[in-house]
């Protein structure tokens, strides 16, 4: 199994009380984007809403109240972002994000929060003898965020 680095990935900062779950932006976002960039989500229980809130470039703002009821599913996935993936050996090694959003009544997509980071190393290759030797490539030196963990 590859080293999990913390600082390896970003995702929101999440805090969840009996009646609220809260993700904002991390620090490190406001930091590189100068404070252009923020989002915070709200879901709270007792009123039954989620409460997205961006804001770009420092003066645009866009506010969206979704009611629970209007909600059809939460949707989770996984983007490879790797740029060296090599489609003839199948090996793969770089980023992936894991975003977490909400499909709402008329089809419409809101992205609540994405968590980011450098992934491991993955080999689907047929190439390599036995899944002792694969394993052992895979977890020799390899270090990933703690992204999916995260998400």
């Amino acid at each position: 199994m590859p080293f999990s680095i913390p600082f390896l990935s970003i995702g929101p900062k999440v805090k969840v009380t009996p009646t609220l779950v809260t993700a904002r932006s991390p620090w490190l976002v406001h930091l590189l984007t100068l404070g252009s960039y923020s989002r915070s989500v709200d879901v709270d229980s007792r009123t039954k809403v989620v409460e997205i809130d961006i804001r770009f470039l420092w003066v645009l703002h866009r506010q969206h109240t979704i009611p629970f009821g209007d909600i059809n599913y939460i949707v989770y996935g996984m983007d490879d972002l790797s740029a060296g993936s090599s489609f003839v050996t199948g090996e793969r090694e770089g980023g992936e994000s894991f975003p977490v959003g909400l499909r709402v009544r008329h089809r419409e997509y809101f992205l609540l929060c994405r968590f980011s980071g450098e992934g491991a190393y993955a080999s689907d290759t047929p190439w390599l003898p036995t899944d002792y030797v694969r394993e052992k490539i895979e977890n020799a030196l390899d270090v990933t965020g703690t992204q999916y963990q995260d998400s």
